[in-house]
């Protein structure tokens, strides 16, 4: 998926009861000063940043103050896609308090590979 980045340690990527990512397997998880290695597991099997591209667009370099050049979430948009499409299930979830109960994504057991900017 490609979306806004991810919050890797919210609980809907727990990686809990998931098999080993395969060997074949390619996903790549780069490690900026906030978004360590950890950030990756046999849930999220590989996170970029795709930034080059934005910034030659624009003709400037990001405001880092607002923008990331890594994986790391900024905007909550791609945690909650992501989360929605494979996240894993989360007991007692309540968004804002509200609504409490099992959050479960459309493929719940599953790995994802999410290539992010």
């Amino acid at each position: 998926m490609l979306d806004t980045g991810i919050w890797s340690e919210r609980p809907s990527f727990s990686d809990e009861g998931l098999s080993p990512v395969p060997s074949k397997w390619k996903g790549t998880c780069v490690v900026t000063p906030d978004f360590p290695a950890t950030a990756c597991n046999t849930k999220i099997t590989g996170a970029r940043a795709f930034y080059l591209e934005y910034q030659a667009s624009r003709a400037k370099t990001m405001e880092e103050s607002n923008e990331s050049k890594s994986p790391r979430e900024m905007e909550s948009h791609g945690t909650h896609t992501a989360s929605t499409a494979t996240g894993s299930r989360v007991a007692n979830a309540s968004p804002f308090g509200y609504a409490k109960g099992e959050k479960s994504a459309i493929n719940a057991g599953k790995s994802e590979y999410s290539a992010l900017t």
